[in-house]
Protein backbone atom coordinates (compact mmCIF):
# COMPACT_ATOMS: atom_id res chain seq x y z
CA UNK A 1 0.00 0.00 0.00
CA UNK A 2 3.02 2.30 -0.15
CA UNK A 3 2.08 3.39 -3.67
CA UNK A 4 -1.36 4.44 -2.44
CA UNK A 5 0.10 6.31 0.54
CA UNK A 6 2.58 8.00 -1.79
CA UNK A 7 -0.21 8.91 -4.19
CA UNK A 8 -2.26 10.44 -1.38
CA UNK A 9 0.65 12.56 -0.22
CA UNK A 10 1.31 13.63 -3.81
CA UNK A 11 -2.36 14.48 -4.34
CA UNK A 12 -2.26 16.86 -1.39
CA UNK A 13 0.60 18.70 -3.10
CA UNK A 14 -0.77 18.45 -6.64
CA UNK A 15 -2.07 21.56 -8.31
CA UNK A 16 -5.40 21.52 -10.14
CA UNK A 17 -3.63 21.51 -13.50
CA UNK A 18 -1.64 18.36 -12.66
CA UNK A 19 -4.73 16.42 -11.60
CA UNK A 20 -6.47 17.06 -14.91
CA UNK A 21 -5.91 14.53 -17.62
CA UNK A 22 -5.88 10.84 -18.26
CA UNK A 23 -3.65 7.85 -17.57
CA UNK A 24 -3.46 4.59 -19.51
CA UNK A 25 -3.43 1.18 -17.83
CA UNK A 26 0.31 0.54 -18.09
CA UNK A 27 1.24 3.79 -16.37
CA UNK A 28 -1.62 3.41 -13.87
CA UNK A 29 -0.26 0.03 -12.77
CA UNK A 30 3.35 1.23 -12.68
CA UNK A 31 2.90 4.54 -10.88
CA UNK A 32 -0.50 4.81 -9.22
CA UNK A 33 -1.78 1.49 -7.85
CA UNK A 34 -0.13 -1.34 -5.91
CA UNK A 35 -1.80 -4.28 -7.63
CA UNK A 36 -1.96 -6.30 -10.86
CA UNK A 37 -4.05 -5.77 -13.98
CA UNK A 38 -6.34 -8.64 -12.97
CA UNK A 39 -7.02 -7.02 -9.59
CA UNK A 40 -7.55 -3.65 -11.25
CA UNK A 41 -10.26 -5.03 -13.53
CA UNK A 42 -11.83 -7.02 -10.68
CA UNK A 43 -12.12 -3.83 -8.63
CA UNK A 44 -13.54 -1.90 -11.61
CA UNK A 45 -16.14 -4.63 -12.17
CA UNK A 46 -17.44 -4.50 -8.58
CA UNK A 47 -17.33 -0.68 -8.40
CA UNK A 48 -14.39 -0.37 -6.01
CA UNK A 49 -12.17 1.48 -8.51
CA UNK A 50 -13.09 4.28 -10.95
CA UNK A 51 -14.57 3.26 -14.28
CA UNK A 52 -12.26 3.61 -17.28
CA UNK A 53 -13.10 5.56 -20.41
CA UNK A 54 -12.66 3.96 -23.82
CA UNK A 55 -11.41 6.71 -26.13
CA UNK A 56 -10.64 4.45 -29.09
CA UNK A 57 -11.00 0.80 -30.02
CA UNK A 58 -7.88 -0.28 -28.13
CA UNK A 59 -7.27 2.73 -25.88
CA UNK A 60 -8.68 2.76 -22.37
CA UNK A 61 -7.85 5.53 -19.89
CA UNK A 62 -8.74 6.66 -16.38
CA UNK A 63 -9.22 10.24 -15.25
CA UNK A 64 -6.31 11.18 -12.99
CA UNK A 65 -8.75 13.10 -10.79
CA UNK A 66 -10.85 9.94 -10.28
CA UNK A 67 -7.75 7.94 -9.37
CA UNK A 68 -6.76 10.64 -6.86
CA UNK A 69 -10.23 10.49 -5.27
CA UNK A 70 -9.90 6.70 -5.01
CA UNK A 71 -6.42 7.03 -3.48
CA UNK A 72 -7.68 9.25 -0.66
CA UNK A 73 -9.76 6.37 0.71
CA UNK A 74 -9.47 3.19 -1.37
CA UNK A 75 -11.26 0.97 1.16
CA UNK A 76 -14.49 2.92 1.12
CA UNK A 77 -14.50 4.08 -2.52
CA UNK A 78 -17.80 3.50 -4.29
CA UNK A 79 -18.10 4.25 -7.98
CA UNK A 80 -21.81 5.05 -7.59
CA UNK A 81 -20.92 8.02 -5.41
CA UNK A 82 -18.52 9.45 -8.00
CA UNK A 83 -20.31 8.71 -11.30
CA UNK A 84 -19.80 11.15 -14.14
CA UNK A 85 -20.82 11.33 -17.73
CA UNK A 86 -18.08 9.82 -19.89
CA UNK A 87 -16.70 11.32 -23.11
Amino acid sequence: MRKVESLVSQSKQTTAKESVGFVRQKKLLQEYVPFSAATLWRLVKVGRFPQPIRIANQITVWRISDVMIWAQNPNSFNVKLTERVSL
